[in-house]
């Protein structure tokens, strides 16, 4: 193939033929990587289809779970005041703050308040 150009020529060609041997090898492993990232892509925009109504399927849930909460807090409330309206007559309920039975200084009120 090489039998009429100069040796120089022939080293210049090789190392041109080398390069773009190298070039495709380099392009078919980029177009590779590139086929397997848009595979990965769609895998993921999978995953998010099926997990977004699920989420927010959980979120409606957990919506109504913190409703009922509010609601069960509500009628919680409703009787421990008319437990203490009953238990106690004419005592305002409400200086106790009993809502907040976690804080130090409620704490600290009540022991106060005790005879």
């Amino acid at each position: 193939m090489f039998r009429f150009l100069s040796s120089t020529y022939k080293r210049r060609v090789r190392a041109v033929l080398w390069k773009n041997k190298n070039m495709a090898r380099a392009l078919g492993a980029s177009k590779k990587m590139i086929s397997e990232l848009e595979k990965s892509n769609s895998r993921q925009q999978k995953v998010f289809n099926l997990a977004l109504p699920q989420s927010l399927q959980i979120k409606t849930w957990l919506e109504m779970a913190m409703q009922h909460s509010r609601t069960m807090y509500q009628y919680q409330s409703r009787a421990v005041t008319l437990l203490d309206e009953i238990m106690n007559p004419g005592v305002d309920f409400t200086l106790v703050r009993v809502s907040d039975a976690d804080d130090d200084a409620d704490i600290q009120d009540r022991k106060l308040r005790r005879p």
